[in-house]
């Protein structure tokens, strides 16, 4: 972990995500890596101003909550545990895909 560590830090200090809010990289179920940037922020389209980012910074998620939903669900597909979309076992939210939207 320590090269990955380095190659983060030498980009954060590069400048090399100017626009990070934070980088949380787990690795068997242990955090190994923890860095939060600071910049402008916004919530609902308000400005909230320069923001120093932390493990306790609300965020303004919401289509990233598809996202996240979407890969957790591609992970359980990968692995047998929950039926394909429109599959003869999927559940009717499914069917109509109310949760891409």
């Amino acid at each position: 972990m320590v090269g990955m560590t380095a190659r983060v830090d030498a980009v954060l200090r590069a400048g090399g995500a100017p626009h990070l809010h934070g980088l949380v990289v787990l690795r068997d179920g242990e955090i190994v890596l923890e860095r939060y940037g600071a910049g402008p922020d916004h919530a609902l389209n308000v400005p909230l101003g320069h923001v120093e980012f932390g493990r306790d910074t609300l965020h303004d998620l919401r289509s990233v909550s598809k996202s996240v939903v979407g890969v957790v669900y591609g992970i359980a597909l990968a692995e047998g545990l929950v039926p394909e979309p429109g599959g003869s076992g999927s559940s009717s939210c499914l069917r109509r895909g109310w949760w891409w939207r």
